[in-house]
């Protein structure tokens, strides 16, 4: 299992102690309801015991440095063996280590560690599907292209304005693109729907388009609602209720 870059620097700094009380408070709440990131902390807290097991070690057999020992030597052998193990597994977790950490307090650290586009599965079992727009904004939009994901996107409702999952789609790539407003008055018909499939889907990056407007009160009474509902984001709108509910209070006491 590989880390993702937004996670390794916070579980390097929350196993360090390093984190500050709202900051503590997401990772434990995190490990929590998410499995998978509970795995990712634990093997990388067996990363970090490895390498403080391998720093004992050498103090312990007090040798000289290892470019003073003999080529052929066991202990050097050993060493090295220990190393390039760590190294392997540091490899695996730490290509792209450097981010988390340097993200800001508040709406926008909320929004940051949350939003993660939707990937649908889509099959073109027509060879002419693969020529229409939705299909064109479908291949821009897995491959990250979100703004021209949205021309094609936009040409495809007009034609098929009923079209719920293009309109999700749609919405998470204007939000992708710091366009909030849009993202919202596509959204918002889809959260109204209760017959719709992807109604709390639009939920969730409804209220993620709030917290990019910096509207806390809007967001929170999304995700207050969203945490009510019976769906797959339940846990997790619940998180973030608790996040916006913090930075609010924060806010007060500067006031």
């Amino acid at each position: 299992m590989s880390l993702q870059e937004k996670d390794i620097e916070i579980i390097d700094a929350y196993l360090e102690g390093r984190l500050c009380a709202e900051e503590r408070f997401y990772i434990e709440e995190k490990i929590a309801y998410d499995a998978e990131f509970a795995t990712e902390v634990r093997e990388y807290r067996a990363v970090v015991n490895g390498i403080k097991e391998l720093s004992r070690v050498h103090t312990v057999t007090g040798g000289p440095p290892l470019r003073h020992q003999n080529a052929g030597s066991p202990k050097r052998n050993q060493l090295f063996s220990l190393i390039a193990k760590s190294a392997i597994v540091l490899l695996v977790f730490s290509i792209p280590i450097i981010l988390l950490l340097t993200r800001t307090t508040g709406t926008e650290a909320i929004f940051n560690r949350h939003f993660n586009p939707y990937l649908p599965e889509v099959k073109h079992e027509d060879p002419e599907d693969q020529k229409s727009f939705k299909a064109k904004g479908m291949d821009n939009y897995t491959r990250g292209n979100f703004e021209q994901a949205s021309l094609y996107f936009d040409a495809h409702l007009l034609d098929n304005p009923d079209d719920d999952q293009t309109a999700l789609l749609n919405g998470i790539s204007y939000l992708a693109t710091y366009k909030s407003s849009k993202s919202e008055i596509l959204l918002q018909p889809l959260t109204q729907d209760p017959d719709s499939s992807f109604r709390a889907d639009a939920f969730f990056f409804l209220g993620l388009a709030s917290l990019q407007r910096n509207e806390l009160p809007q967001a929170r009474d999304v995700f207050a609602h969203l945490s009510a509902m019976e769906s797959h984001y339940k846990d997790q709108a619940a998180l973030i209720l608790k996040e916006i509910e913090i930075v609010m209070q924060q806010q007060k006491i500067k006031e």
